[in-house]
């Protein structure tokens, strides 16, 4: 198991302690997308 400082882990998530700013969260957004899993379809049980 890999336990990170939180300092550790902002800085691999490229992050500040108070957060993203509007357009870096934005940037972001352009860049990733929304964190969503497709929508599986099919019949139910």
């Amino acid at each position: 198991m890999l336990i990170l400082s939180v300092e550790k882990l902002l800085l691999r998530l490229k992050s500040p302690l108070n957060g993203l700013t509007s357009e870096e969260a934005k940037r972001r957004l352009e860049l990733f997308s929304y964190n969503e899993l497709p929508t599986r379809k099919g019949e139910p049980l």
